[in-house]
């Protein structure tokens, strides 16, 4: 059983260690329930544990709309911005531009927002009122 005093990464790895194989869908499981609870640090620990293991799990525009979301409440907004320039074009979606924008309007920044709106609408990013 592993010790809950552990970083997500430490269990991660005790996980590895006693040859249980983890699954994406079971990971994210785990990432929903942690978000769900306020474990926000943890939930991202998960996610950098995943990120360093691209050959068995490939990362999707929402896992980055997520993480962006994640590393906004851990890090802050500029992280988070670093984050979003950081993506490649493949992820560069209406997921991650509309997780971008919820990071600004959480932290009502007006200006940015608008901003992002404007390019979201230059690139042709169509944008679903209830994502918004």
């Amino acid at each position: 059983m592993p010790n809950p005093e552990l970083g997500s990464t430490s269990v991660l790895e005790q996980w590895e260690n006693e040859e249980k194989s983890l699954t994406k869908w079971e990971l994210c499981r785990v990432i929903k329930e942690l978000w769900k609870y306020k474990r926000h640090k943890r939930a991202l620990e998960v996610y950098g544990w995943m990120n360093n293991r691209p050959e068995r799990f490939s990362v999707s525009s929402s896992d980055a709309a997520i993480q962006l979301d994640l590393i906004s409440k851990v890090h802050g907004v500029s992280s988070a911005e670093e984050y979003f320039q950081s993506l490649s074009n493949m992820l560069s979606d209406r997921r991650t531009y509309g997780s971008l924008l919820n990071v600004y309007v959480r932290y009502r920044m007006k200006e940015k927002a608008e901003s992002l709106l404007d390019k979201i609408g230059v690139k042709g990013i169509v944008m679903v009122q209830n994502e918004l």
